[in-house]
């Protein structure tokens, strides 16, 4: 590492290294993108060019010893289901005289591939070189456009204080410890506030986040420093373990990437509000023409109902990936012994999770609300084309549906083949729609005994915990057509819900009527 210095340092009665001198410039690239989704190949071509810029501008492309890893990525991007997690490759510029670092590494992390590169100066490099250095040499991997990774973190990390101190000291993260720095960043990170929101973490390692501070921001900076002696815990930490599982500081720089995904993707709410005024004005048009119904307004309001549907099970997905990933974040903290504060890098981030979860919450019940108006409204503009004597129409497949839906001889080829977005919607509207007794006996009229129902305190004893597993039951097979009979016999009961309505137009179980064949339009997903 480069030169150092042993003037101006101390310790303090807290442990903290509460002055000492910066040495040891290294930079860390972190850049995330998803392993599935429309824009998951896009994403892999990025790093793919990334990892052969590594190679062709910066040496590297050799195997790093003692690990059994290729050092070439696919030509395409493999399968995520049937890839390995952890270290897939991995390929590094060798040089053992000067022990200059050049590696890079790809993982792959549940639903993200994640490609690390570290550049660090030789120990006796002079001039030593600055952070601001070690950034031009990775200039290339601004150059990605946006849609194209979830996210990226920079991360300038050095070792503060003087070497063999005992004992070990944590780094204050004072606004005087990064003054000390700002010469050696690269000059867009040298201003702002972020001098006096540091925090140091339960490793004793400081941190600042410094550059863009928009909720938003894709690419991320960070200033980490270790005290003098802590080089193979800071490595641990933010680079790569013997263990090869994800490094801590990776694990929740990954999880708050998504939480920044899914905010740009939702776009302040926009499209919410755009669809609850369309289905406002869809049903005002219906209502204003009763009671003799225009069937274009009525055609309206079943392509609003379909959109409703689409865009609600679309944010209540988007709300658990947030979940899921602030609760990632909050594990990575605890199992690191950080607190997060409340004006740091860690708080700003959970709360900003918190903040577009509540959000999405707000939205989720306007869309709920919106729905409800448009069943009400398809209800009284079909009651309106019926005479009083009218049976309610019903679901039909070739023929009208049996009184039970026990009964298995319909005359269906395979059951539905449900989208993981469907299967949300169809939980949640039983759950909703069934009382707990109810939904056991309309299981059993399926043909599953009550000894294979879930517990009812199973999960979180919720209704939706209950429906949750008794799916993961239809799952096994224990029945012809499970999902089909069962959206078919909650249509009979419930044919004016709208989500299930438009549920089974999706998968064609059409809606047929005394009067004749009523089929919503479809609209893309």
């Amino acid at each position: 590492m480069a030169a150092h210095r042993e003037d101006g340092y101390r310790d303090d009665s807290c442990g903290m290294a509460s002055t000492g001198t910066m040495f040891g410039h290294e930079l860390v690239v972190h850049l995330f993108t998803a392993t599935q989704g429309p824009r998951a190949a896009d994403g892999y071509a990025a790093l793919r060019a990334i990892w052969a810029d590594c190679r062709e501008r910066l040496g590297m492309g050799h195997p790093v010893p003692g690990q059994d890893l290729p050092t070439t990525l696919a030509s395409t991007m493999p399968p995520p289901w049937s890839t390995p997690e952890g270290v897939l490759a991995a390929q590094e510029k060798p040089d053992a005289h000067t022990e200059e670092v050049r590696q890079a590494v790809l993982r792959r992390d549940h639903d993200l591939w994640c490609l690390s590169v570290m550049v660090a100066p030789p120990p006796a490099a002079e001039p030593p070189l600055t952070w601001a250095d070690l950034d031009i040499e990775l200039w290339s991997m601004r150059g990605v456009r946006d849609d194209a990774l979830l996210g990226t973190a920079w991360i300038y990390q050095g070792r503060w204080g003087v070497p063999g101190r005992v004992p070990r000291v944590s780094v204050p993260a004072s606004a005087d410890t990064a003054r000390r720095c700002v010469p050696s960043l690269p000059p867009a990170l040298r201003t702002g506030s972020w001098l006096t929101r540091g925090t140091t973490t339960g490793q004793g390692f400081g941190v600042w986040e410094t550059g863009r501070t928009d909720d938003t921001r894709r690419d991320r900076a960070l200033l980490v420093l270790a005290a003098a002696d802590d080089d193979e815990a800071l490595s641990c930490w933010s680079w790569s373990r013997p263990d090869a599982a994800m490094p801590t500081l990776v694990t929740y720089l990954a999880a708050t990437a998504k939480i920044r995904y899914q905010l740009r993707s939702w776009g302040d709410g926009v499209a919410t509000h755009q669809l609850l005024e369309r289905a406002e004005r869809a049903a005002r048009h219906v209502r204003a023409h009763l009671p003799l119904p225009d069937p274009t307004a009525v055609d309206e309001v079943r392509t609003v109902a379909v959109d409703l549907a689409a865009l609600t099970a679309s944010l209540a997905t988007r709300r658990q990936s947030i979940r899921l990933a602030a609760r990632n974040a909050r594990s990575a903290l605890r199992a690191d012994g950080t607190t997060p504060g409340e004006h740091d890098v860690f708080g700003e981030d959970l709360a900003l999770a918190s903040h577009v979860d509540d959000q999405l919450d707000a939205d989720l019940i306007f869309l709920d609300a919106a729905t409800r108006q448009v069943s009400a409204t398809l209800e009284v503009a079909m009651q309106a084309g019926r005479s009083p004597g009218d049976a309610p129409p019903h679901q039909r497949v070739g023929s009208p549906l049996p009184s039970s839906a026990a009964d298995s001889a319909l005359p269906w080829p395979r059951d539905l083949a449900l989208s993981d977005d469907d299967r949300a919607t169809l939980r949640a509207e039983l759950a909703a729609a069934f009382s707990p007794g109810q939904a056991r006996h309309l299981v059993e009229e399926l043909g599953i005994p009550r000894a294979r129902h879930p517990r009812v305190g199973d999960g979180d004893g919720s209704p939706l915990s209950w429906w949750t597993e008794m799916f993961h039951e239809f799952d096994r097979g224990p029945v012809p057509e499970p999902y089909r009979r069962l959206l078919a016999a909650a249509l009979a009961r419930y044919p004016y819900n709208a989500r299930l309505y438009l549920l089974g137009a999706r998968h064609g179980l059409g809606l047929t009527t005394d009067h004749g064949d009523v089929e919503p339009r479809a609209t893309g997903e």
